[in-house]
């Protein structure tokens, strides 16, 4: 459904080949967030 609906919107004679991943950005970047958070707390 989503290969058609893209290639009719782009104008497109075949349709592109969709892969999708995982993006794990979010998970990393709260990690980070929570390592400076408790840095934070140990230097107050």
């Amino acid at each position: 459904y989503l290969r058609a609906q893209l290639s009719n919107e782009l104008h497109l004679r075949t349709s592109p080949e969709l892969h999708f991943h995982l993006d794990r950005g979010i998970e990393h970047a709260q990690r980070i967030d929570r390592v400076l958070k408790e840095l934070k707390e140990t230097d107050d």
